[in-house]
């Protein structure tokens, strides 16, 4: 009996000692919304056949409280709201979580993780998930980047070539991550925050390959105990929105080599869509006759040095057929090219003449390619019939077959174009090789974005249409020159 005692004793002691504790330290949850009263309950669907009697329906969940609104109004800007959530756990450990969202892309967020009434020091991660999900996940990894900057100076790692934790010590300005269209960034809220970031294993949905893919991971923390206050951004990287945050995250969009040309002729097309035409394709083909035009007396003077070079071009060959049964090495071959360049200083022609005029449009080319990759303005971009993204190649499906019809319209318009414009070369194996010129550019260009080809294409028209007025107009064709040993036995026969 004695025994009996003790143990409800035991009991009775360890229920009062929880209760105290219960009563001291733990402090209660919020209270969960009330749930509505039946006369305001909403009626309830009947769900048993027609004609059947229905059965009771089971009490519906409580109703939790809507989300809140953010006014807005007209010229006005929208109020910030501030979201608190508060964790808190036996073990005595306190997580709070205070996030502001107003009418922009950032979001002011302050996190502290306290034990024992304590902080600890805390670090939050940004796991990635934005970005175009339609895409593979092989791609979408090939474009991701880490992003951060440091002392004024924009560094970008591939997430590919992040093998080991990549980590850098406070005070940065802003670090993230970023693909082609999207970026998530942080900006910290004190000196002694650091960053890091790295790669870690996950698995899709419906993933089949045995090799895992591997997702990018950013993260800002400090060894200091206590809480962390720091801005998010996640956004398009659309130049008028980068512009907004402080500091600018306009560098983001990468411009490529030839920036300074690529930059200008961003904002060339956007005022030409913003003012004319409302549609980035005929954009692009506006600013293409405007560029065309422009260096139309480059492509006077080219043409015609090149029309000069194909006159002489039946005595440049007759001095060739002199020195033939020469080895490449021969001291003679040197004076074979003498008498070449002095060929061509009697009749005032640069050899070079006809390819330096065209040098300017090769920045311009590669800067059209960086420009159309970049900004986040052609993203889904349309121009007419099948073409619904500029910025992606061009696969038209033909019973069922991608078919990239203008990349094979570009290939056909270069076609025509070499056939009425006269050629520098004058070796016939030089001539067919550059008849296979469009088949390298068509091969080139399939995979490009539509809006390049475009470009191409575009710039080809102008020029067949271009040379055709030259031909007619302004440079008429005249005959090539005979050499003398050939005219003397053209009179010999004739006598």
């Amino acid at each position: 009996m004695d025994s009996e005692k003790r143990v409800i004793v035991a009991f009775a002691l360890s229920f009062l000692l929880l209760v105290i504790w219960r009563v001291l330290f733990v402090k209660a949850p919020p209270t969960p919304p009330k749930q509505p009263s039946a006369t305001h309950a909403p009626a309830q669907r009947p769900t048993g056949a027609k004609g059947a009697p229905e059965k009771a329906a089971k009490p519906a969940p409580p109703k939790l409280p809507a989300p809140p609104k953010m006014p807005v109004a007209e010229g006005k800007q929208a109020q910030d709201i501030t979201v608190e959530n508060s964790l808190y756990r036996i073990t005595f450990l306190q997580v709070e979580k205070k996030f502001t969202f107003g009418s922009d892309y950032e979001v002011h967020a302050t996190v502290s993780v306290a034990r024992d009434q304590q902080y600890v020091p805390v670090r939050v991660a940004w796991t990635g998930g934005i970005g175009d999900h339609g895409l593979p996940i092989k791609t979408q990894m090939s474009q991701t980047k880490v992003a951060y900057e440091k002392d004024g100076k924009l560094e970008t790692t591939d997430q590919s070539k992040v093998k080991d934790e990549l980590r850098q010590s406070g005070p940065v300005q802003f670090a993230g991550l970023e693909d082609r269209y999207f970026a998530g960034v942080f900006f910290p809220g004190s000196h002694n925050q650091d960053f890091r970031a790295g790669q870690q294993t996950w698995t899709p949905e419906n993933w089949k390959d045995k090799e895992a893919p591997k997702a990018a991971f950013a993260e800002l923390g400090s060894s200091v105990a206590q809480p962390i206050s720091f801005r998010l951004f996640v956004a398009p990287k659309a130049l008028d929105v980068l512009k907004t945050t402080s500091p600018p995250l306009t560098d983001l969009v990468d411009f490529g080599w030839f920036g300074i040309i690529a930059k200008p002729l961003f904002f060339a097309l956007r005022y030409i869509y913003d003012n004319w035409v409302h549609n980035y394709g005929w954009a692009i083909v506006i600013l293409t006759v405007i560029l065309n035009m422009a260096f139309f007396p480059l492509k006077l003077k080219s043409i015609r040095s090149a029309q000069e070079m194909q006159r002489i071009a039946p005595l440049v060959k007759s001095i060739q057929d002199r020195y033939k049964q020469y080895k490449f090495n021969d001291p003679r071959k040197a004076r074979m090219n003498q008498e070449v360049m002095k060929l061509y200083q009697e009749h005032g022609i640069n050899p070079l003449g006809g390819c330096l005029p065209m040098l300017p449009q090769f920045p311009i080319l590669y800067a059209f390619y960086e420009m159309l990759e970049a900004p986040f303005a052609f993203r889904h971009a349309p121009w007419i019939w099948w073409i619904k993204d500029l910025s992606m190649p061009d696969h038209l499906h033909i019973m069922g077959l991608p078919v990239p019809l203008l990349v094979i319209i570009m290939i056909v318009s270069m076609f025509f174009m070499q056939k009425m414009t006269p050629m520098m070369v004058t070796d016939p194996k030089q001539k067919r090789m550059m008849l296979m010129m469009p088949l390298v550019f068509g091969f080139m260009f399939v995979n490009l974005a539509s809006g390049l080809v475009l470009y191409f294409l575009a710039a080809n028209m102008v020029a067949i249409g271009q040379q055709l007025i030259i031909n007619r107009y302004i440079t008429p064709k005249k005959p090539p020159l005979v050499p003398e040993s050939a005219a003397g036995a053209k009179v010999g026969v004739q006598k």
